[in-house]
């Protein structure tokens, strides 16, 4: 699963956040970093316990050259 269309909505909001309450940046920056560690875990679990002959979500099996005959 890939976060990075969310990540990058969520830095647009950030950033435009920090723009208008200036005051608001260390609480914005604290909450992006927690946020993006989060998913960077939970990416990484993902991918460990799947397992290693399955193909990658989106992509279709295809037996070697030598079975398909």
């Amino acid at each position: 699963m890939s976060f990075d269309p969310i990540l990058a909505l969520i830095a647009i909001i950030f950033g435009i956040l920090v723009i208008v309450f200036e005051e608001l940046l260390s609480w914005i920056v604290g909450i992006f970093f927690i946020l993006v560690g989060l998913w960077l875990l939970y990416d990484y679990f993902t991918k460990k316990n799947q397992p290693a002959n399955r193909p990658q979500q989106g992509q279709e099996y295809r037996p070697p050259a030598e079975e398909r005959k």
